[in-house]
């Protein structure tokens, strides 16, 4: 089971974009460049990449009817974000 956390959405985020780039693009950066603008380790970037696209079936494609689905969903769960207020 995979849950995020504060503690690792940056690698998620850092996964999901790397195998992102590497759908779209031709031409993209090594997972190593990756690796140390996520600040996370290049073998840790590896077996994040070949996890999360286990995690999705390998299915990189997702329809625009699917995408705002869950973009609702995370809109709905993540209270509006107020420009005022400092996180600590």
């Amino acid at each position: 089971e995979f849950q995020i956390s504060e503690l690792n959405v940056h690698r998620l985020t850092v996964t999901a974009v790397m195998i992102a780039a590497k759908f779209f693009d031709d031409h993209y950066f090594s997972n190593a460049y990756y690796a140390k603008v996520g600040g996370v380790p290049p073998r840790e970037v590896n077996l994040l990449e070949a996890y999360f696209l286990n995690l999705i079936n390998w299915q990189m494609y997702v329809a625009p009817e699917e995408f705002a689905l869950y973009r609702d969903h995370v809109l709905r769960a993540v209270p509006a974000a107020d420009p005022t207020c400092e996180r600590g």
